[in-house]
């Protein structure tokens, strides 16, 4: 028979491990995600991407983007929805051919920037830091030729003429600001778990458009 004192550590500590679950669940939010895109003679100005259950458009009607496009911007909003310690928020971007996974677009940067590195796949952004029940509006920038960080980010040219693209934006908590030089993010150390990782990600499909 358990002694009452360690029933009562083990329910603490069962509690603890629930609270850390819980304490770490981050939303994007549906309603206020927006793009941008620049061309060489056309600002977009914020357009608002409509989501339904984490997708917008689709395969068959995609966002067309136009085929001489420099720049594609989004803005999100992460909700921060549970009670819990500040934690920093990680967005990883990348890009599927037909929405297909194991057909990631690879890039290599601008001017072949990533290529000695080997490319890369995913662009991530480590975010601020995240008080409980707060939310946090972040711009990010996952395309781009004319950036000064273009060497760090997926071209134009990446995306292929008209073919639809599925764009997959993810957030993840870390419990620490500890930076990761090879990925540009958080350390995997710092990873906390979510409970609902469901709703963490965005599917927007998009088609650079030519003639």
């Amino acid at each position: 028979m358990k002694s009452p004192a360690l029933s009562l550590a083990l329910a603490a500590s069962a509690s603890l491990v629930g609270a850390t679950a819980h304490a770490v669940d981050l939303q994007l939010d549906p309603a206020l995600l927006e793009s941008i895109y620049f061309t060489p003679s056309v600002n977009s100005g914020n357009v608002h991407v409509p989501v339904t259950n984490h997708t917008a458009y689709s395969q068959a009607a995609p966002y067309a983007l136009p085929c001489d496009v420099t720049e594609f911007d989004q803005q999100i909003q992460i909700d921060y929805v549970t009670a819990g310690p500040e934690v920093y928020p990680q967005l990883d971007i990348s890009f599927f051919l037909y929405g297909d996974e194991s057909q990631p677009i690879h890039s290599n940067g601008l001017n072949n920037y990533a290529a000695p590195y080997g490319g890369f796949s995913r662009t991530v952004s480590g975010l601020q830091g995240l008080q409980d029940h707060h939310t946090q509006i972040d711009g990010f920038l996952p395309v781009s030729s004319i950036s000064q960080y273009g060497g760090f980010l997926f071209q134009p040219s990446d995306l292929p003429a008209n073919v639809p693209v599925r764009m997959r934006m993810r957030v993840v908590a870390f419990s620490c600001s500890t930076p990761d030089p090879t990925t540009g993010g958080y350390s995997a150390a710092c990873q906390l778990p979510d409970p609902t990782p469901w709703d963490n990600v965005f599917n927007v499909w998009i088609q650079r458009t030519c003639p």
